[in-house]
């Protein structure tokens, strides 16, 4: 095979290489951003649910020094 052949060959490569590196960190990317929304609705769930528990046992404080 001659030279410049071998050049073009591995050149190719290359960029196949360069174009792959490029759509996983672009795949990577989105997942991230994915999984970043997922957890803020998670987050906001808790905080929700932190606030409907403290709502509760504030409620439930109150009741029971009415009551003594």
């Amino acid at each position: 095979m001659k030279e410049y052949q071998t050049l073009l060959g591995a050149v190719c490569i290359a960029a196949a290489i360069l174009i792959a590196g490029i759509l996983l960190s672009n795949a990577v990317q989105n997942a991230g951003v994915f999984i970043g929304s997922c957890t803020s609705g998670i987050a906001t769930s808790i905080s929700s649910a932190g606030a409907q528990v403290e709502n509760a046992l504030a409620s439930d404080a109150a009741a029971t020094a009415t009551n003594q």
